[in-house]
């Protein structure tokens, strides 16, 4: 936004001379850069900022995002690794390419993508799915694991979420179709660019196409676990996890807060939320992944006394 903050005003150099015109070395001088008429204000939240930022210091590859699921506001992102905004050219040649914002770039996905499937089967009648995880699936001649080789015996949808049970969503994938699937992952706008505001798109990522889902059993069985074609950035993901949180209301992302002009303040225009999924669909995923940092793969994030929940 350049050329919004850019200031029209003169910059001026102050400093006291003698009599001949010289300056005067010890009196010092100032620099008035000419106040800007004009300022943007950030979604972002210093103080939430400065808590991720050392949260992920320990991080040396990977991305943070914080959104607000009542207005899809960016409150936080970081992304690691990081570079010296005074040294650029040292990190253009840097092969773990800190220049990369990770926040905004795609990648395959994994079990983060199962609530997906989760809202396919609650919203076409499939809620009270059960099967036996013996370890393994076998279909069209291939051997599909589960990440549990003994197998996590039999589960409903619910359990299968805690466990992140692979052969349970599998079989769902199977079950739902790949028209259902594709139609409860375009809900979530999966594949569409995210336009964050000024510009700041995060990637479109990559969701395979309804005719390959629909005509390529393996491909639908890998898309239901999150593998396979499918790639999305950490705000495209975390913007369904919102949805879910906001009982179905799906907000675009922003991270402009307003501008503000010669002394009028204007607030960027927010777009209206979509309805990705029922409001009875996201209150029971909501449960679903409580129950997962309660009793499921998430443990070492449960915390007595606080209501949260999450997928590993």
């Amino acid at each position: 936004m350049n050329s919004i903050l850019k200031s029209d005003n003169a910059i001026s150099v102050s400093y006291e001379i003698d009599s001949t015109g010289r300056m005067l070395s010890g009196a010092g001088y100032s620099i008035d850069y000419g106040q800007p008429d004009t300022f943007v204000k950030l979604t972002v939240d210093k103080e939430i900022q400065i808590i991720l930022e050392n949260a992920m210091s320990v991080v040396e590859s990977g991305a943070a995002v914080i959104i607000d699921a009542e207005n899809g506001k960016i409150k936080a992102t970081v992304s690691r690794p990081d570079y010296n905004p005074y040294d650029i050219a040292s990190a253009l040649n840097d092969e773990s390419a800190p220049l990369i914002n990770r926040a905004l770039y795609s990648y395959n996905v994994g079990s983060v993508f199962k609530p997906c499937l989760a809202a396919a089967a609650i919203e076409n009648g499939k809620a009270d799915y059960q099967y036996n995880c013996s370890g393994a699936f076998e279909h069209s001649g291939l051997n599909f694991k589960c990440h549990k080789s003994g197998g996590h015996s039999v589960l409903d949808l619910k359990s299968a979420i805690a466990e992140s049970c692979n052969t349970y969503f599998y079989t769902l994938g199977l079950r739902l179709g790949g028209e259902t699937v594709f139609k409860t992952a375009e809900s979530f706008r999966f594949s569409k660019p995210l336009d964050l505001g000024s510009g700041i798109v995060a990637n479109k990522g990559n969701l395979p196409e309804l005719y390959t889902l629909q005509n390529s059993s393996s491909a639908l069985i890998n898309l239901s676990i999150g593998q396979g074609d499918l790639m999305l950035s950490p705000v495209a993901i975390s913007l369904m996890y919102c949805a879910i949180v906001n009982n179905g209301k799906y907000y675009m992302p922003s991270i402009i807060e307003g501008i503000s002009k010669n002394g009028v303040y204007a607030p960027s225009e927010s777009l209206p939320p979509t309805l990705a999924i029922n409001a009875d669909t996201a209150q029971s995923l909501k449960e679903y992944l409580k129950n997962t940092l309660k009793e499921g793969t998430g443990n070492a994030a449960y915390s007595e006394g606080i209501s949260a929940g999450g997928k590993t």
